[in-house]
């Protein structure tokens, strides 16, 4: 296999941004990565998602990397709507199913260091990597070719969102790797973070999986539907709010889309949850909201969630 630069019909491309753990794989006798644990080396963006990647790396990817080369990808579910923490948990439970290694980038390989691989061209790069996974990644299961685009950006955003991916990501092809910089790449988030008040627990969860006539996801008809596993549960959802910052009144807005036992939830009324969401509506709630985590109360009090119901912004 050898690379080649390669001027593509458009000097552009447009990669799925996923939410999952960033790393770069590489086998054991490479050099480039930072950590080295179970015969796999291998360089990971934080001490956090070391410990939660680290023990499990070994059996995830499977030792399924050819000598010499480095592939740059992340650890992430098939299913948008999964955090890193629900990988954290996966992993650290060995507990892979619905769970891929997506590869997007060469970083070296064979004859060539990093700095020279990393100098050529994304097109070039992005060539030698398909090439790869068509001649070996792709007979392990756990490995999967990030998808590109190469037109059609305003039915690729659409399609994007639907499936509740985090973004784009664009690609000039025609530059080299430049690590941490912009030049080669710009980062397109369809999701920005608001902090919300959680109210009470009075909301009601998701009642159906499957509606009555029609056909679940699995292929099967249910004439009588397919009820939710929380709803039969008799689980209650979070609802979540702001403060009105000419009243001081708290505002209850929506369901926050967390839901659990009665008992377990009501300890949440009063916290900050850190939520993302396509866009704020004028009403002050939020389109499309998923929880991410809850906050420090030293780093957000619950009377600082403001929000100007007369101007439909934040305050």
């Amino acid at each position: 296999m050898t690379f080649k630069h390669v001027r593509p019909a458009k000097a552009r491309t447009f990669d799925k941004k996923r939410d999952g753990y960033l790393l770069s794989a590489v086998t054991p006798k490479n050099t480039v990565a930072e950590v080295k644990r179970n015969g796999w080396r291998f360089a990971i963006t934080s001490e956090k998602s070391y410990s939660a990647t680290g023990k499990a790396m070994n059996t995830f990817v499977q030792k399924c990397i050819p000598e010499g080369y480095a592939i740059d990808g992340e650890i992430a579910f098939e299913d948008f709507s999964k955090r890193p923490g629900d990988v954290s948990h996966a992993l650290s439970e060995r507990n892979y199913e619905g769970l891929y290694f997506y590869a997007f980038d060469v970083l070296q390989t064979p004859g060539l260091d990093q700095k020279a691989t990393m100098a050529l061209s994304f097109g070039a790069r992005r060539q030698v990597l398909e090439l790869l996974y068509h001649k070996f990644l792709i007979q392990h299961d756990k490995f999967k070719l990030n998808e590109v685009f190469h037109e059609d950006f305003p039915g690729l955003v659409e399609m994007l969102k639907e499936q509740g991916a985090e973004g784009a990501i664009f690609k000039n092809t025609l530059r080299p790797y430049e690590p941490g910089g912009r030049a080669n790449m710009v980062k397109l988030k369809f999701f920005d973070d608001y902090d919300v008040v959680i109210v009470d627990a009075l909301g009601k969860p998701t009642e159906w999986t499957v509606r009555p006539g029609e056909t679940g996801k699995d292929g099967i008809f249910y004439p009588k539907g397919k009820h939710a596993e929380s709803w039969e549960k008799g689980w209650v959802n979070l609802r979540y709010g702001m403060y009105d910052v000419k009243t001081g009144k708290l505002v209850t807005l929506g369901s926050l889309g967390v839901t659990g036992p009665k008992e377990k939830m009501e300890k949440h009324i009063g916290k900050v949850a850190l939520m993302k969401a396509y866009d704020l509506f004028p009403t002050g709630c939020l389109q499309h909201p998923v929880w991410l985590d809850w906050r420090d109360p030293a780093d957000k009090a619950a009377k600082d969630c403001l929000f100007d119901f007369e101007k439909g912004v934040l305050a």
